[in-house]
């Protein structure tokens, strides 16, 4: 037998055995679909010959399949003894004295086999795919690998896991099921209503949250003083107050005007607002000063009260960025903007090429599930081999000439009928219909 000559424990030796199984399944027993559908045909395509004329031969090939059929499902769904239901005992067992210091003892051989004997034969599979109905058919040759199975299962406290939800996790084309992890999926959801507490203040939900948890201005601030929580918080404040700190991870400052954001008290330029940088001894003449007091009307920084109120280090760093309305639109403006020459090529359009073929390869990869490859040397030709038909489509770009012709309806002559059809299609093939209307010289 293949158990015999397998090696390795309850699962390696089930996982072996599967193979084979389904391999004598397919070539020798037969699929149990196929012959099921097999039988039908054949039911089928008897009656309706004995629908035209009767044959006995026929009538008896008909009782034949019928009764094969029948047998193969009464064999599949039916038991071999009856079912004796014994009388409820509504009563709490209690276990005796005596017996106490058993449960101490090492599971043996014979408590498995009455476990497993106690089975249903044919119920749900477990992870290896063998129902109870396997290991008591096979008990003299499966006992040891299921009993040392229970054992240990018993001193290490957990069962051996033959498919971790990793596995069950991870796509299809790699082998597992593209099931989603839900923890990962909650925690997103989660912070997309977070995101919705930023972005939505004057909404009732959270004027009522912010007015409940006397939350005065910054949500982020008040998380940040309370990185415990607090016992009179709800369940769902708790799992909104963890969206919100994991989320503060990944925002950003946009300073913008400058007309809402607090120089000093605000870290918009660092993790922790700037009035922490200074020396303990020096103090702020004006801690709610705006970000807008240090930008100039031509819209950079000034620089003498940059450099005379921060740190060297720190004076540097705000000037290396600019203040604008939008860093990032202003980026995608200058370089949408620009006519500087690449290879005699104009940059304007090969930043707009390469923009569009980045997002054509991102939607294929999250639309279609294709494989990007990231390699840069095909994406580079790619992206220039548009160029140059972009370059000289506008270049060689000459209006379509435009021809004017009326179309009228000529009637037939007397004693003729003129029939006119149409027709039109819905793909091809597809969907399609047609008409037509016969007139005369006076209809």
């Amino acid at each position: 037998m293949r158990w015999q000559h397998s090696e390795g424990d309850l699962i390696a030796k089930s996982a072996s055995l599967v193979d084979a199984l389904k391999e004598w399944n397919r070539n020798v027993f037969g699929n149990v679909f196929e012959r099921n559908k097999e039988l039908r045909a054949r039911v089928l395509g008897i009656q309706h010959a004995l629908a035209r004329s009767s044959c006995s031969h026929l009538l008896d090939l008909e009782k034949k399949l019928v009764s094969e059929y029948n047998q193969y499902y009464y064999g599949l769904f039916s038991v071999d003894s009856d079912m004796v239901l014994s009388k409820l005992n509504v009563g709490c067992p209690k276990l005796p004295t005596n017996q106490i210091p058993l449960l101490d003892e090492c599971v043996s051989m014979s408590e498995v086999r009455k476990a497993l004997f106690q089975m249903k034969p044919w119920k749900a599979p477990g992870q290896d795919g063998f129902q109870a109905g396997f290991f008591q058919r096979f008990w003299e040759s499966t006992s040891f690998e299921l009993w040392q199975m229970v054992y240990n299962a018993f001193e290490e406290g957990s069962l051996p896991n033959a498919l971790t939800w990793h596995d069950v996790c991870i796509p299809k084309a790699m082998g597992g099921l593209s099931l989603r992890r839900m923890e990962l999926h909650n925690r997103a959801l989660l912070q997309k209503t977070a995101w919705r507490f930023i972005s939505e203040p004057d909404s009732l939900w959270v004027r009522f949250l912010m007015a409940k948890y006397r939350i005065n201005d910054d949500i982020l601030k008040y998380l940040a003083d309370k990185p415990n929580g607090s016992p009179t918080w709800s369940y769902t404040w708790r799992g909104l107050a963890l969206a919100l700190t994991l989320l503060s991870n990944g925002l950003k400052w946009r300073v913008g005007n400058g007309l809402n954001v607090r120089f000093w008290e605000d870290p918009w330029l660092l993790n922790d607002p700037l009035i922490f940088s200074l020396d303990s001894s020096l103090a702020v003449d004006n801690p709610g000063a705006l970000v807008k007091e240090y930008v100039s009307t031509e819209g950079g920084w000034i620089m003498d009260k940059i450099l005379l109120d921060l740190p060297a280090d720190i004076a540097l760093k705000a000037l290396g960025m600019p203040p604008s309305l939008d860093p990032f639109l202003t980026w995608i403006d200058d370089n949408l903007l620009s006519v500087a020459l690449i290879s005699g090529v104009e940059w304007r359009i090969v930043f707009a090429v390469t923009l569009w073929r980045l997002w054509t390869r991102r939607c294929d990869f999250v639309m279609k599930n294709e494989e990007v490859s990231l390699e840069v040397s095909p994406l580079l030709v790619n992206i220039m081999d548009t160029v140059k038909e972009l370059m000289l489509a506008l270049v060689n770009s000459k209006p379509a000439a435009v021809k004017k012709f009326s179309v009228n309806w000529v009637s037939p002559e007397d004693g003729v009928v003129k029939l006119n059809v149409d027709g039109a299609a819905k793909g091809n093939p597809g969907v399609a219909g047609a008409g037509g209307l016969i007139r005369s010289s006076v209809a």
